[in-house]
Order: structure tokens, then C-alpha cells, then sequence
């Protein structure tokens, strides 16, 4: 009885989300004037890819081609659904092929278990159909998945002093390259760990996080070929009970940094009802918080790109992008296109188009994350014969990326000066922090007072800030391409006592500089400015820096207050 109401909801559920007299497509159209690009977006239209001015791809109802050639345009059409159901092949592990939910949970687990030394096995958070099942809803049993991370380093088990990156795949269902991709990386480093002297030292000295399968609910309807075009997860939008056409949110649209109430929930891109609403985006937000992340990547498909953050509207300027762009240039020109006439290309992500609430303007803006979104091939679904050349055409890639916070990158840990234990602090960069859109400061780790900075060769200056703690001068410290910088730093506690030990008559500056004793460095003086008859304090390390103070007309009345 069981079995025969299996079949009966498996065929109403095939029905109510894939049953369509038409197929989707996607088209490319060469040359795309600002109006075309207006009205593309006035109409919702998803885009697939593009490149500025050169051609956009987007994905419609096969009935609305001629919609476009009436506008004067030749379409191009890339692929059809039936033709990502074709290249979608089936088969048992020991074929080369897509991966499922349970081959990837089975390879995961097995990896933990025969290299305890270098990999732990942790559930980050649940999908969203398991969350309708655990309240009792059994048209979700086949949805019962749990987001699974797979922690990469020595020792694992051991919470340690480390840079971290990752790796994540399918944030949207109908990109299951992502995962191969994702699973290649780690095999490639699980394999040559021992014996690849750099794969070693990275191992040993990096914390590598793989997330193959953000998505797994979405994942399963389009491996199953249920509807090999659906892109989100399988949020209830209507209350129904059951997977319906129109549900779920696109979860790289969901997260909180420039989330906006983008679109209808039957939309592709639908961001959700609020930022950070869906279980699968909260799993990924809270290791990012958990844990210090320098850079991480996030596979998608397709359009042969690499892209950095921001990119929630045009024309975005970060204070890091001299180094991001570096960055991802040299990763887009270690992967070769599929044809292998060219590699991929790098870009700003509003570039390809903007869009709020995405993985990497959240992982950059709000955490400081070296964040990239990597568009692979030229298809959702490659053909099975493809895939093995992609996994390995993106390999150097990811290794550029695990490098990248072992040098030229500014490091160290911020102490507090008398207890000698690690303290939250700002670290400022002139030229850098007070350049470009929002991104939150970056600080130094509560657990350790580490703190890291990707920066290119050069010369910069450095200040560290605490609240409770006197800010630091500017440090000058110097950037090499082959290294770490290491800076460590002790915070002295702003602790000012209000003992008066030497008086300045008012008008009339007769101490000297000389006359001062400096202790540590630091004199802590005091000025009462006639407007606002505030005192107002300020610390003085050298005698030009007194001199030029007292030489200020509006200051009246001068007092040392404590010298340490």
C-alpha cells in the first residue's frame, strides 16, 4: 500500500511541477543596445550571461522567440530544456557522471573516515524540505537532507590559528557541474596530500572547507528529472503541502547584504520574504562567522567568468579591487574555455548584471571575504563527456585561491598591552578603507586577536582600534609577493586619570617640550576650548605634534592630565 501511494504522489508531483506544453530556452543576442538590456529586465527575463556591450544569454518560453525577432533581433538559441535532460545521464558510481545527494554524503563520509588526520565530516544546517518533514509533513520523506561540510585540514578536530577558504556548490538546483567541480577539488588535494609538498603545506597550514551541495532539495528535483530547469530551493510559497510550480526561493538572492524584495515568488530569482529567510543561506552565513575566511569561491554555470563583489547595481567600486581584480584575473587566466581557444574572463559581478542579496556581496561586504562567483561552461548541464575536462580546466584555479592568503597578505595578532590577551580590534589601511562602497571593517579574531589582509606589493601604513583602547599611530610595513607581513600588535587600555600636575596660564603657552616626562612614549594632555568649555583629549608623541597644538589660537586654557 506504501509503494502505490509512493508511485501516486511520485506522479503528482511530476505533474504539478514539470507538466508544460513548451520548454524553456536559452537564447543569446549579439550587441545588446541599453534599451534592449531595459526592456529585458522591465519583463523579467532571466539572464543566463553576458558580456558588456558584446552579447547577453537569457532563458525564456520557446513561445516568446518570435517576440524577440519581431523586436528587430536574431536570437541565437544556446540550448534547450530537452537537451540538458539529455546531457543529464543517470548512472552508478562507478561511471563518470552527475553526482546525487546520497554519492556525494557516501564520498564525504568515507573521507573523514579514512583520513581522520586531514578531514572532518560536519552538518552545517538543514534544507528546507527537511524542515516540512521533521514538522510532519511526509510529502517531503524524499527530501530529508541535511547541508554537509567537509572540513580539510591537520588535525581537524582541533580548533587552530588558520586561514580559511571554501568551496561551495549549487546554490541553484539546475547547476550540478558546481558539485563535480566542488568534489574534484577535493579529491585532488585528498590524493595528493602526503606527497605534493604544496598541497601539504596547504593542508597543514589552511583550513579548506567544501560545500558540494548547498541545495541538495532543488539538486534532487532536477537529477531526478522532475524539472531539470528548476533553480531554487522548495520553500512552500503558497501553502500547498507539496512541491508546486512557482515555490521556492532563489538563495542567491536571500542573503542580508542589499537584499531586496526583488520579485514575484513565482520569479526564478525570487530572493524570499526577508533576508536570510531560508535555512540553506543561514548554514552558510553562520560558518562564515564561525570561522576566519580570507577567500572562498562559489561554482555556478554558466558563461566561462570569474567575478568579484559587489555587485547589487552598476558601477560598484570596492576598496579592495586593485587586489580583488588581481586575483581573479589570474584565476580566469588559468582555466581554459571548453573550445580551448581562450580562458575565461574576469569582472566586476554587476558586470555580467546586478543583483541583490547574492552569496559573495554577503561573504565580501559584510565579512571581508575574497568572494568569487565562477560561471563554468557554456551549458547548466554540460554533457557527461564535458565534465571531466571542466573539473580539471578549473583546478589551478582553486589551488590560486588557497594560496592567496599565504602571501602578500598582511598578518598578526593584537594584544591587549597588560593582560597580554588577544582583543577585537579595527585594523585601518589609509588608501584602502576610506576608499570605494560600505564594506564592514575588518578585525582581528576574538579567539586568537588574528587578523588578515590580502593586499598587492607596496608600501602602506597601518592603524589598530579598539573601543576601550588607545588607537595606535600609523605603522608603515611593506608588502612582498612571495610572503606573509607579519605585525603584531599590543593595545594600550585608555585608562585616563584626571590628575592635574602642571597648569598653563591661560593665553600664554610657557611649557616646553623638554620639560616633559614621557613615558612609553605617550603623553596624554588635555584642552579646554572656550565654545564649548569641553575638555578635549589628545595624545602627543612628538614634539612637533605638541608644538603645532599649542600654536592654535582657539585653545585657552592647557593641562597635562596624566603622562604614562
Amino acid at each position: 500500500m506504501k509503494t502505490i501511494f509512493f508511485f501516486i504522489f511520485l506522479i503528482f508531483l511530476i505533474c504539478s511541477v514539470y507538466a508544460t506544453d513548451s520548454e524553456y530556452i536559452v537564447i543569446r543576442l549579439n550587441n545588446p543596445t541599453p534599451e534592449l538590456i531595459s526592456y529585458i529586465i522591465e519583463n523579467d527575463y532571466e539572464i543566463v550571461s553576458g558580456q558588456e556591450m558584446i552579447y547577453i544569454d537569457i532563458l525564456i518560453d520557446d513561445h516568446l522567440l518570435g517576440e524577440f525577432i519581431e523586436l528587430g533581433w536574431e536570437p541565437e538559441i544556446l540550448f534547450t530544456e530537452s537537451e540538458m535532460r539529455r546531457n543529464l545521464v543517470l548512472r552508478t558510481r562507478e561511471l563518470a557522471g552527475y553526482r546525487s545527494y546520497t554519492d556525494v554524503l557516501d564520498e564525504l563520509t568515507d573521507i573523514a573516515s579514512d583520513y581522520p588526520n586531514i578531514a572532518s565530516l560536519y552538518s552545517l544546517g538543514i534544507s528546507r524540505g527537511r524542515e516540512y518533514y521533521l514538522a510532519g509533513n511526509n510529502n517531503y520523506a524524499a527530501y530529508n537532507h541535511l547541508i554537509w561540510g567537509l572540513k580539510v585540514t591537520l588535525d581537524p578536530s582541533v580548533e587552530a590559528d588558520k586561514p580559511a577558504v571554501y568551496y561551495n556548490g549549487a546554490h541553484h538546483a539546475r547547476e550540478p557541474i558546481s558539485v563535480e567541480v566542488v568534489m574534484h577539488i577535493l579529491w585532488h588535494i585528498i590524493d595528493n596530500y602526503g606527497t605534493d609538498p604544496e598541497i601539504t603545506f596547504l593542508v597543514d597550514n589552511t583550513e579548506i572547507w567544501f560545500i558540494p551541495m548547498l541545495n541538495p532539495d532543488g539538486h534532487k528535483l532536477v537529477f531526478d528529472e522532475i524539472n531539470t530547469n528548476w533553480r531554487k530551493n522548495i520553500r512552500d510559497n503558497y501553502n500547498t503541502g507539496t512541491i508546486s510550480t512557482g515555490d521556492g526561493v532563489d538563495l542567491n538572492r536571500n542573503y542580508a547584504h542589499e537584499w531586496q524584495l526583488n520579485a514575484q515568488p513565482t520569479a526564478s530569482n525570487y530572493g524570499g520574504p526577508y533576508p536570510s529567510s531560508e535555512p540553506e543561506t543561514t548554514a552558510l552565513k553562520n560558518l562564515w562567522q564561525e570561522r576566519q575566511f580570507v577567500a572562498g569561491i562559489s561554482y555556478h554555470s554558466s558563461g566561462q567568468l570569474v567575478l568579484f563583489p559587489p555587485g547589487y547595481t552598476s558601477g560598484l567600486i570596492s576598496p579592495d579591487v586593485q587586489a580583488q581584480y588581481a586575483l581573479a584575473l589570474e584565476m580566469a587566466q588559468s582555466i581554459p574555455t571548453v573550445s580551448g581557444t581562450g580562458t575565461y574572463i574576469a569582472q566586476h559581478s554587476w558586470q555580467l548584471y546586478p543583483a541583490t542579496g547574492t552569496c559573495e556581496d554577503d561573504s565580501y561586504c559584510a565579512h571581508g571575504i575574497f568572494a568569487h562567483t565562477l560561471e563554468l561552461a557554456t551549458l547548466f548541464i554540460p554533457p557527461v563527456d564535458q565534465i571531466d575536462q571542466i573539473c580539471e580546466n578549473n583546478l589551478e584555479a582553486a589551488l590560486i585561491l588557497l594560496r592567496r592568503g599565504h602571501y602578500s597578505t598582511l598578518t598578526g595578532i593584537l594584544t591587549d598591552a597588560q593582560t597580554q590577551e588577544p582583543i577585537v580590534a579595527e585594523i585601518f589601511i589609509d588608501g584602502i578603507d576610506n576608499t570605494g562602497v560600505y564594506r564592514a571593517p575588518y578585525t582581528s579574531s576574538e579567539e586568537y586577536g588574528r587578523y588578515f589582509r590580502l593586499l598587492l606589493p607596496g608600501e602602506y601604513t597601518v592603524q589598530f582600534s579598539a573601543p576601550g583602547y588607545i588607537t595606535s599611530t600609523p605603522i608603515y610595513f611593506s608588502i612582498n609577493s612571495t610572503t606573509q607581513t607579519i605585525l603584531d600588535y599590543q593595545l594600550i587600555p585608555d585608562i585616563r586619570p584626571e590628575i592635574t600636575s602642571i597648569t598653563v596660564s591661560e593665553g600664554i603657552v610657557t611649557l616646553q617640550w623638554n620639560e616633559i616626562e614621557l613615558a612609553n612614549g605617550y603623553i596624554i594632555y588635555s584642552a579646554l576650548t572656550p565654545d564649548t568649555e569641553d575638555w578635549d583629549y589628545v595624545d602627543f608623541t612628538t614634539e612637533t605634534e605638541w608644538s603645532g597644538y599649542i600654536a592654535n589660537d582657539s585653545i585657552r586654557f592647557f593641562r597635562i592630565t596624566a603622562v604614562y
